[in-house]
């Protein structure tokens, strides 16, 4: 679920049902406006729950998304997805990194952030084959991770091939938020 586009839906859809006797008179509907136009019922539902979603769980899911390669060695490239606000271990903004196979679609990998209010996640990225095993990593940063210092941030980089940590970066200071871009 997501808020912002949840909203952004359902505001769109509310509009095409308000003006739809107006709409439906023109009787001239391009195609592609034609099948919006048709499906704005389930526009507006799925608008709705997103936003239910959204305020449920606001877990940020999709907030950064990248090309990854190809991760799994299927010769497809695949989808790196973070979601800094999710909460696998009931913390608050522990935040995640989702691995996805370009091919399957299915999940390859989900690499859960651990410190509270971490946010892994905010920022993901292909990290290209840093280990030389044939396989392209992944890297994800978790800007306001207090390991090291209070909200000095990290970045971390797992192995393509078996989802094994390669490298962690760890911040120095607090404040400089290292992992909000990677």
């Amino acid at each position: 679920g997501d808020i912002g586009h949840g909203v952004m839906m359902v505001v769109f859809a509310a509009l095409l049902v308000y003006y739809e006797r107006r709409i439906l008179a023109t009787r001239k509907l391009n195609e592609i406006f034609a099948m919006i136009f048709g499906g704005r019922y389930l526009l507006l539902c799925m608008g709705l729950f997103a936003t239910y979603l959204g305020v449920l769980y606001n877990d940020f899911f999709g907030f950064s998304v990248s090309g990854g390669g190809d991760i799994d060695g299927d010769g497809v490239p695949d989808l790196i997805v973070g979601a800094y606000g999710d909460e696998p271990l009931n913390n608050l903004d522990t935040g995640a990194v989702y691995v996805f196979s370009g091919r399957t679609h299915a999940q390859i990998y989900h690499f859960p952030g651990a410190g509270i209010e971490s946010r892994l996640g905010y920022s993901v990225g292909g990290a290209g084959d840093v280990n030389a095993d044939g396989y392209a990593d992944v890297i994800g940063g978790a800007y306001s991770d207090n390991t090291a210092a209070g909200a000095a941030g990290l970045a971390i980089d797992w192995s393509g091939k078996d989802g094994s940590v390669l490298w962690t970066f760890n911040g120095q200071l607090a404040g400089p938020y290292l992992g909000f871009r990677v």
